[in-house]
């Protein structure tokens, strides 16, 4: 058999932030989870695709919500996380369309989470084809978005590298010369590795 050594990881927590401080080829940089969740509204329980995301993934990706407001940093905090966004397909079938949808519950994974907006019809990220097959569970679209509210230690940790990021070139930038930004920062990050770690570039 016949075995492909792995050639790219995502990055980790401690990288990513020190890369957000650093960067100047980025205007924004955002981390999110894919998720699935067992979901119970006002009638009826599902299962439903999902991502936790940051305060910086709906600016980042230029998104707003159709009705009510995104994800916010005040949101993205341990303890003030308990918000939820969710998709135009959801609010349809779980909540008739309500225009009076904000600020009711919807249960994810047996917490109470509350409605602060609803995203437009097309809006879906991330979509089933960007992850392995499964990741998003069995209905393979993203339909809430809760907040990461990662703690001090995720965000130190070096050790593993899972957080999947987005970013947004700033005006004027090239690839090529984000690209050069990337590498020179991350030959110094990776000394920040354990030995075992070390050797990843941009």
């Amino acid at each position: 058999m016949n075995i492909t050594p792995i050639e790219a990881l995502c990055p980790s927590f401690g990288d990513l932030f020190d890369l957000k401080r650093e960067m100047r080829s980025f205007a924004n940089m955002s981390a999110f989870e894919p998720a699935s969740f067992s979901s119970v509204g006002e009638k009826m329980s599902i299962r439903v695709g999902g991502a936790s995301v940051d305060g910086s993934f709906f600016s980042t990706l230029q998104s707003s919500p159709a009705l009510g407001r995104a994800i916010e940093p005040t949101d993205d905090q341990p303890g003030h996380n308990h918000v939820v966004v969710i998709s135009h397909p959801l609010w349809q079938s779980m909540f008739g369309g309500s225009n009076h949808v904000l600020g009711k519950t919807l249960r994810l994974n047996g917490s109470s989470y509350q409605i602060i907006g609803v995203m437009p019809p097309a809006f879906a990220y991330p979509h089933e084809t960007d992850f392995p097959p499964g990741v998003l569970g069995d209905i393979g679209r993203t339909d809430v978005w809760v907040p990461l509210a990662l703690s001090p230690r995720q965000k130190a940790d070096r050790d593993n590298f899972y957080a999947n990021v987005i970013a947004r070139l700033r005006p004027g930038v090239s690839i090529q010369g984000a690209q050069a930004e990337m590498s020179t920062l991350m030959v110094q990050l990776d000394l920040l590795h354990k030995g075992d770690l070390r050797g990843w570039g941009a």
